[in-house]
This record gives structure tokens, sequence and C-alpha cells, in this order.
């Protein structure tokens, strides 16, 4: 029987100001000290921590995960998701998702991009969908079930995923 190592997918730091203040340094002594090997930094719509991150788990020995809770605009309003990088071209879509937020937001309305950017951008990046936030169950919420079985069978079953 062979084990498998626990890897945190969703961890913020002080660059989620709102959410953590747990410094990067901090993070990963403690991820060291637990005998962990891997942990993803998810910060809200920042990857301002990545450099910093990676150099100092990569020192530490253990594998950083980069990655961003992303916000997405779609017809209800705005759900979350988490996009993690695969490789460098995960890395370099996930970076320009977040410009294209930044650069699209328009007064104090949630910074957020449209699910069209994030399809276009999906190569090399891994999408977590919690359950309470996610499109899908805000129609389920809203009992718009034909347009959550719709959404379901239409956008999740023919985008192309690289695992």
């Amino acid at each position: 029987m062979s084990s498998v190592d626990f890897v945190h997918l969703q961890c913020q730091s002080e660059y989620s100001v709102k959410n953590s203040l747990v410094r990067v340094s901090k993070l990963i002594e403690s991820v060291k000290e637990a005998g962990m090997n891997s942990i993803a930094l998810t910060d809200d719509m920042s990857l301002f921590s990545a450099i910093k991150f990676y150099q100092k788990a990569t020192n530490a020995g253990i594998k950083p995960i980069i990655g961003a809770k992303v916000s997405i605009d779609f017809d209800l309003g705005h759900y979350d998701v988490l996009l993690l990088c695969q490789n460098h071209e995960g890395y370099l879509n996930l970076s320009e998702l977040i410009s294209k937020a930044y650069l699209n937001e328009q007064g104090i309305s949630i910074v957020s991009v449209t699910e069209e950017q994030l399809i276009s951008h999906q190569e090399g990046l891994l999408m977590i969908a919690t359950p309470i936030s996610s499109d899908i169950s805000q129609f389920l919420l809203t009992n718009e079930l034909e347009l959550a079985h719709s959404k379901a069978i239409t956008q999740y079953t023919t985008a192309t995923y690289n695992v």
C-alpha cells in the first residue's frame, strides 16, 4: 500500500490582505516543519508573491505550486475559482488573466475576468471550482436547473484539459 502526500491547494499570504496575515517565509517554514513536500499559494487576484514564494520554497526543498483565486463574471454575477499553474504557459496565462481583470475594472465593482477570457487563456492551468460559489451551484441555488445542466454539459465537457 502506497501513501499519498497531502498538499494544501488553497493557501493565501500577506498579499491577500483581507484574508491572510501569513508571511511567505513563515509559510515555507511551517510546511517544512510539517514534513510536507509541496504547497500551493493562491492569493486573491494576485501573483505579487509568486517570485518570493518560488524562491523560498525551492531553496527549502519544497515544490511550489503557483496559483491565484480568480473572480469570474457570469450571467448571475460573479463566482470564484482557484487557478493553478501546471507549467510556464499556465503562469503566463494566469498573469494575462489577472492583468486583464485589473485593466477591465470599472468603478468599485469586483475585479474579475469573463468566462470567455478564462476559456481563451486556459492552457497550462488547472481550475478548481468551489461547490458553493461556482456558476453551476449558483444556478442550482436559484432553481435554474436547465441552465445548470446546460452549462455543465456544454462548457465543461467541451473545454480541453491538459493533465
